[in-house]
């Protein structure tokens, strides 16, 4: 009987490890150092990169030094020659000296609260740093319009009543530049703040529509204009004598103007035919007279005529006659 043998068997695995069959193995160890590797190249590519546009942005920039303010959409009259110096001191307002960097982070932010503080700029709409070292600045400004008279002074305003800072006794005003109201009842306000009163804001009303129309040719009497008067401007008053007058150069001369323009009321004829009235009398006569004259009804001019002064004597001789009762 024979007897029986063992099959050998190898160990599991072995024969895979000796055909190369066996499949590959990455510890938690190593997986995690190969994770870290790949983070670590993917932050210095894009270090790399930024570094490339930042580059790219620096260049693009301009060197350090002063920068230049440019005014967007300037006013026409701002770009007269005899307001070049007023256009200095207002941008003196914006902060800007030789040593300002145009990349100065809150660049912008400073000029625009320096401006703002200029009574001669209404409002600042936009300021840009552009990279070629040119400070862009969109505003509004205020434009003088007048001068208003109070207390033996003269102070400046622009249509809507605002002071600007200039004031002339009455015998430096520059009659061939503004007009001069007359009759205001409140004193003047502080710097940039509106001159309130409704008989002033009708004065301006008539001031500009009589700029224009000198700036048109249309004002050949002006020369003969002294002021406008507001000293009898009374809204509440349903009678054309209590609104605006024009004093003339004639002591005493007044050419009664009736509402404002644009607040015409019933038959009052309308100013471009108050200012076709007189243009026609001073073509006629060469100048003004001397007498005070009404311009408000469509006919046409009509001399004001005073009331005769009271004869003294006559009542005192109806005194005589009256019996005691």
């Amino acid at each position: 009987m024979r007897r029986a043998t063992a099959k050998y068997r190898p160990p599991a695995g072995s024969a895979g490890r000796v055909s190369g069959l066996a499949p590959w193995r990455l510890s938690l160890a190593t997986g995690w150092r190969l994770t870290m590797l790949a983070a670590w190249a993917a932050t210095l590519g894009f270090v790399v990169w930024g570094f490339d546009v930042l580059a790219d942005y620096a260049r693009g920039l301009p060197a350090p030094g002063a920068c230049r303010l440019v005014w967007v959409q300037l006013p026409e009259w701002l770009r007269r020659p005899e307001y070049a110096p007023l256009l200095e001191r207002i941008e003196s307002s914006a902060g800007l000296t030789p040593e300002t960097d145009i990349r100065t982070p809150d660049l912008a932010r400073r000029v625009c609260e320096g401006l703002t503080k200029s009574p001669w700029v209404a409002r600042v709409d936009r300021v840009v740093a552009r990279s070629t070292g040119v400070l862009e600045v969109t505003a509004r400004f205020r434009e003088p319009t007048a001068f208003v008279e109070y207390d033996g002074r003269a102070y400046l305003v622009d249509g809507e009543g605002v002071r600007l800072p200039a004031d002339v006794s009455p015998g430096e005003f520059p009659a061939r530049n503004y007009f001069l109201i007359t009759g205001v009842k409140r004193p003047p306000p502080p710097l940039g703040q509106p001159w309130n009163g409704d008989e002033l804001a009708a004065g301006l009303k008539l001031a500009v529509f009589l700029e224009r129309a000198r700036q048109e040719q249309q004002f050949a009497f002006g020369n003969f204009i002294r002021a406008i008067d507001v000293s009898l401007y009374d809204r509440n008053v349903n009678r054309l004598d209590a609104r605006l007058r024009l004093a003339t150069i004639h002591a005493g001369g007044f050419i009664e103007w009736g509402n404002a323009p644009g607040e015409e009321a019933g038959e009052e004829a309308t100013a471009n035919r108050k200012l076709v009235v007189l243009n026609e009398l001073y073509a006629r006569q060469g100048q003004l007279p001397e007498q005070s004259l009404r311009v408000w009804w469509p006919e046409g001019w009509q001399q004001r005529v005073e009331p005769p002064p009271p004869d003294r004597d006559r009542v005192k001789e109806r005194d005589k006659t009256r019996r005691p009762r």
